[in-house]
């Protein structure tokens, strides 16, 4: 091969591999979406009615319960030093009640508890910490 066809040769290399990475890079994106809804397992502190909920995002608990028809249903946390099931203690502010920003376990009072999940195998409950009284003081 001459120099001239090596050229052409890597030539059409080139412009195929850069035509190539140009696609790549300017080809339309899939649309980025984002939950907008959730699902809790937990339990309605009025009747003690266990529940799973789906919510908006923009809706924070307490959510409204099937049974009883109170905004009361919170989830269930899992406490990773005594291996319960529980709610944390409410927060009454003038305006709402919510759960508070670092939840501690109403068995044993650990901080060391996440949102539970039945489906993982990790969170085997030992049972249920009491829940605290409704509606809160």
């Amino acid at each position: 091969m001459n120099d001239s066809t090596k050229s052409a040769v890597l030539g059409g290399v080139a412009l195929v591999v850069l035509g190539g990475a140009a696609y790549l890079f300017f080809k339309p994106r899939a649309a980025v979406s984002f939950p907008t809804r959730y699902t809790i397992e937990g339990v309605c502190l009025a009747c003690h009615a266990q529940d799973r909920v789906d919510a908006k995002l923009t809706d924070p608990p307490p959510h409204r319960c099937s049974k009883c028809g109170q905004s009361a249903i919170f989830g269930w946390y899992y406490c990773q030093d005594c291996k319960k099931r529980f709610v944390p203690n409410p927060v009454k502010s003038a305006d709402r009640i919510s759960l508070p920003v670092i939840p501690s376990c109403g068995g044993c009072g650990s901080q060391r508890v996440s949102q539970y999940a039945s489906d993982d195998p990790e969170q085997t409950p030992a049972g249920d910490a009491p829940l605290p009284k409704w509606p809160p003081g």
